[in-house]
């Protein structure tokens, strides 16, 4: 299977950009194996245990089953099971790769929960944890207005009559994986769901890995801080609505579907 085309969607497509921009994914003309992934991270990637992120072959894993669950297996080895030429898992390493540390500690509280409350019940904690962690999409904004405008689903004003603030005192950074995913084939509909971190006005002035960076050190000091305790700091986002990230969002008609860009419902 070809894994690199530069005609394909998903190397064209501007939600992809800083995927090209930050990681060498451009020199793999064929599917990268675990291997080439794990070179990847950024060294040190350690768990909160101290154990060195690798990515394996989930047949591997198949071969010999040993009834390890997903997290726990990740926080004990350091090993995140990766099914081969397969998109979902693809995406997830590049994730791991550009939030090493959020990505970790979402790992231990999940575990945490785990520990404490068994596998078959999902805390709001760990509801919270994985709607982030597969559809998450970090908003950096220096304008409290612009949060509120995302909050009370105002998409409008802060899509279309905010649009030159995008990239000056906000900016969207996909944490989620399975976002990536589904972007693959977009359609009307496509959502997210928004994080909000308040950032300076500086922090737009910073090279593009440095933000990244700052941005995964601050999302862990927030989950540290319980911030997904449950998933009321989560907020939708139609994620072709973002300025740049689809080409019918240049027009202001756009931002007229209501089936998409819904408004925010009441609440009794």
């Amino acid at each position: 299977m070809q894994f690199l085309n530069v005609q394909s969607p998903w190397y064209q497509a501007a939600i992809y950009q800083d995927l090209r921009q930050l990681l060498p994914i451009s020199a793999w003309q064929t599917w990268p194996d675990t291997e080439q992934m794990t070179a990847l991270l950024p060294q040190p990637t350690c768990n909160s245990h101290g154990k060195s992120i690798q990515f394996v072959c989930q047949s591997t894993l198949d071969a010999c089953p040993d009834g390890i669950y997903y997290e726990q297996r990740i926080l004990e080895s350091g090993a995140v099971p990766t099914r081969p030429a397969h998109w979902h898992d693809l995406f997830n390493a590049l994730i791991w790769c550009l939030f090493p540390k959020a990505k970790s500690l979402i790992n231990q509280q999940h575990c945490d929960d785990i520990a404490k409350y068994g596998q078959k019940k999902r805390t709001p904690r760990r509801n919270a944890l994985t709607l982030f962690d597969e559809c998450g999409v970090i908003i950096a904004v220096a304008d409290d207005h612009l949060s509120q405008a995302l909050k009370q689903h105002e998409w409008e004003a802060l899509f279309w009559q905010q649009r030159d603030a995008w990239g000056n005192t906000i900016r969207s950074f996909v944490f989620g994986h399975a976002s990536y995913e589904s972007y693959l084939q977009p359609f009307i509909g496509l959502c997210g769901k928004a994080l909000c971190l308040p950032v300076s006005a500086d922090f737009f002035t910073l090279p593009l890995l440095k933000q990244y960076q700052a941005l995964d050190q601050q999302l862990s000091l927030a989950l540290s801080a319980d911030l997904l305790a449950d998933n009321r700091p989560l907020s939708p986002l139609p994620l072709l609505g973002v300025p740049g990230w689809w080409p019918a969002n240049q027009s202001r008609e756009f931002y007229l579907d209501k089936n998409y860009f819904r408004p925010r419902p009441h609440r009794k």
